[in-house]
């Protein structure tokens, strides 16, 4: 029973301590160590408008993000410009 008991715990114990090792090199592989800590960004907002078309072929959306650090806010806008599926094309072509 003591010998049960005995092989249990150091069973347990093996797998804990190789539980850990994995963990430990996951994080390590994830973090660059000469990076300095940089905060995150807190994301304050972010909106998407469509509707944006120059061409019978492409149209555009406009995403729109607000960040806030330490009391300042920044807004970022980007244009991001796609072809529009033929099916899209035909609809706004047909009577």
């Amino acid at each position: 029973m003591e010998n049960d008991f005995q092989y249990n715990s150091h069973l347990s114990l093996t797998i804990m301590v190789v539980i850990s090792i994995f963990v430990l090199v996951l994080t390590a592989g994830c973090t660059d160590l000469n990076q300095p800590f940089q905060p995150q960004k807190e994301k304050i907002r972010a909106t998407v408008e469509e509707g944006y078309t120059s061409t019978n072929d492409y149209s555009a959306i406009m995403i729109t993000e607000t960040t806030g650090e330490n009391g300042k806010y920044r807004r970022t806008t980007t244009k991001v410009w796609f072809k529009k599926p033929l099916k899209y094309r035909y609809e706004h072509l047909s009577p």
